[in-house]
């Protein structure tokens, strides 16, 4: 089931990431779908999944948006891994704690981006500081969004579910 509905994110993440490329143009760097996908996987705290995870979401990235491959696919592997780590250390329970994991895992993300481009790349396109700080508070945002919204849906399922066993009584 885990796998499944991590196959649905990332071809959700796919979808929203190709319709922002061509609605948003130049400002879709901001919107980093496939780590929010990798990071609603590694909350869970299964560290085999944050890792396998970071790895298909992170070459499904490079693919998609070009450059140097492998480059997103070890950040998000690295990532993946060390987000359900924590999660395994930290209870996190409120929406506040996943968006502060989300957007510190945005920002280890953008600095193992920047690293790699500055070691392996000779004249490297370096992302800018607000674009920086705009993908950190973008991520962040959606991970808030999302765990409030899985809560929500969660409840409403489970009042549904208790509702309906009255009935079949």
């Amino acid at each position: 089931m885990r796998s499944l509905r991590f196959g649905a994110g990332l071809l959700v993440a796919i979808v929203l990431h190709v319709v922002a490329v061509r609605i948003l143009g130049e400002l879709s760097p901001a919107v980093d779908f496939f780590l929010v996908v990798v990071l609603f996987n590694a909350v869970d705290g299964n560290l085999v999944a944050g890792l396998l995870g970071g790895v298909a979401a992170g070459l499904t990235a490079d693919a998609l948006t070009g450059g140097l491959f492998g480059l997103h696919g070890f950040a998000d592997t690295v990532i993946g891994y060390s987000s359900a780590l924590a999660s395994r250390r930290i209870v996190i329970q409120k929406a506040v704690g996943v968006m502060l994991l989300f957007s510190l895992a945005a920002a280890v993300q953008q600095a193992l981006i920047v690293g790699l481009r500055l070691v392996l790349l000779p004249e490297a396109a370096l992302p800018t500081v607000p674009g920086i700080a705009a993908r950190i508070a973008v991520v962040g945002l959606l991970g808030y969004v999302g765990f409030s919204g899985r809560g929500y849906f969660t409840r409403g399922l489970e009042r549904w579910r208790s509702s309906r066993r009255a009935r079949l009584r």
